[in-house]
């Protein structure tokens, strides 16, 4: 298939300086790719062949002329809709070479569909790895006003910090690579607007119209009716809003940076100081600390504002943290301690009703028999369960449960598969590091058949239906 891509975009670029004028092109963003341009640098253009994208490649060529024969069309093919994603590699092939401009692509390894995340660092790799491999320090993304709603929305609801609220942001740098959105001040309908008037085609990714993606539905249900109920332009005022807050995040961490010299004290913190600034500067210091000294990931597992409450109560008890790391209050210091493996292992443990049982990465388990009601069953049949939070189990007789660390060799069949995996593959799979690998339990029957793992849904042969009448809740927080 081919697509008709215009000779002449007329008018075109005075559309964009138009757009460039009026500061609907991120300036900051804009300054970023004029300084490339008199540098002589080289920059790739990360195209699905959506829309956004597309105007991002012809905003170089009109804008930035001087930048044509050193820009690269990049294109990771995520191969998840079959005939479809070859159509767009092949339309974004197509449209580097009526641009004159050098084409990239990549194609999936294949990982789970559902997980955006995952996706979204599968992409991330392919870019790392093609600047290295063409040696260019840019890579521009085609977010725009829009996404900036929608992603404030989505961390909104699941407890953000200003470092989620603010993004995505018009410049981040990662190692030697740096990300730039030029479109962020424009909205969706505005894009296909130009597009449209300069007859420039572009492809429409049917997935976006797929309800299994939380985006998704905000973009079709709730956004729109944000929109309808305003006096005002929406994607104004988010922007504005997403930039000034962006600068309130420049000064906490400038003032973050400052108290965490008056903390140091060596490898350790002092504790008073530590205690006498204000609970965001405390919780960036902390977080600040362990990353200096940790090289890898390390999580709070929801428990960071309990930890810094501890911490300013000298009552520190509850502090194993992901990452092998253990906070300790000694001698007025916060100190970090590794945990030995022997320290975070446990053999077959009975899991009683009624009781909790505290595990070594301080978290606990506990098992409770009970009846559910048919708003309740409801839920669970329609999988509104926090799978790596809670369980329930629908059992024929009154049986023990037992925890224990995964084995070699483990399989699982969690409800909605289509057959046993190995433990580990599904680990894997769901990106788990390995702290969180060792030190989440298996739960198992009496004859050591694995019911449930925290982080995944139960076992399919005990799960929860219309006519189930004895049930297990099992939770791990």
């Amino acid at each position: 298939m081919t697509w008709s891509f215009p000779d002449k975009t007329i008018g075109l670029k005075e559309a964009l300086y138009s757009l460039k004028e009026d500061k609907l092109i991120e300036p900051r963003a804009l300054a970023i790719l004029e300084s490339a341009e008199k540098a002589g640098a080289s920059i790739g253009v990360a195209c699905s062949g959506g829309g956004d994208s597309t105007l991002l490649a012809f905003l170089i060529i009109n804008l930035f002329p001087n930048l044509l024969h050193r820009t690269h069309i990049c294109h990771f093919n995520h191969n998840l809709r079959g005939i479809d994603s070859k159509k767009d590699e092949t339309f974004v092939e197509e449209l580097a070479k009526n641009l004159g401009l050098n084409f990239i692509t990549g194609i999936s390894r294949g990982i789970n569909a559902n997980d955006e995340a995952s996706l979204r660092n599968e992409r991330m790799d392919f870019f790392k790895k093609i600047s290295q491999k063409n040696e260019f320090n840019y890579i521009l993304l085609g977010h725009h006003a829009d996404d900036v709603a929608e992603t404030m929305l989505w961390r909104l609801a699941r407890t953000s910090t200003l470092d989620g609220i603010v993004s995505p942001r018009p410049i981040i740098k990662h190692q030697t690579l740096m990300y730039v959105r030029p479109l962020l001040n424009l909205g969706r309908a505005e894009i296909h607007k130009v597009l449209t008037s300069h007859k420039i085609p572009w492809r429409e990714d049917q997935s976006n119209h797929n309800k299994r993606y939380l985006r998704n539905r905000l973009r079709s249900k709730v956004i729109p009716h944000w929109k309808s109920c305003l006096d005002q332009d929406l994607l104004k005022g988010v922007s504005q809003s997403r930039t000034l807050l962006e600068q309130d995040l420049d000064a906490i961490n400038h003032y973050t940076a400052l108290a965490f010299t008056a903390c140091a004290h060596g490898k350790n913190l002092k504790v008073e100081k530590f205690n006498s600034f204000p609970m965001a500067i405390r919780r960036r210091v902390l977080r600040l600390w362990l990353s200096k000294k940790n090289k890898q990931n390390f999580s709070f597992n929801g428990r960071e504002s309990h930890i810094i409450q501890q911490i300013e109560e000298l009552t520190l008890s509850d502090s194993d943290i992901s990452g092998g790391v253990r906070l300790e209050i000694n001698d007025n210091l916060l100190i970090q301690k590794e945990i030995s493996k022997r320290e975070t292992s446990f053999g077959l443990v009975c899991l009683p009703f009624d009781q909790n049982i505290f595990l070594p990465n301080g978290k606990k388990i506990s098992a409770k028999k009970c009846s559910l009601s048919k708003e309740k069953k409801a839920m669970i049949l329609r999988k509104q369960v926090k799978q790596a939070r809670e369980a329930y189990l629908s059992i024929q007789e009154d049986e023990f449960f037992w925890l224990r660390h995964r084995e070699m060799g483990d399989r699982f069949h969690p409800l909605g598969s289509d057959g046993s995996k190995k433990v580990g593959k599904l680990m894997t799979n769901a990106k788990w590091t390995t702290d969180k690998k060792n030190q989440t339990p298996v739960i198992t029957n009496s004859d050591q058949e694995i019911i449930w793992i925290p982080g995944f849904p139960p076992s399919e042969f005990l799960k929860i239906t219309d006519s189930s009448r004895r049930v297990i809740h099992l939770t791990y927080d």
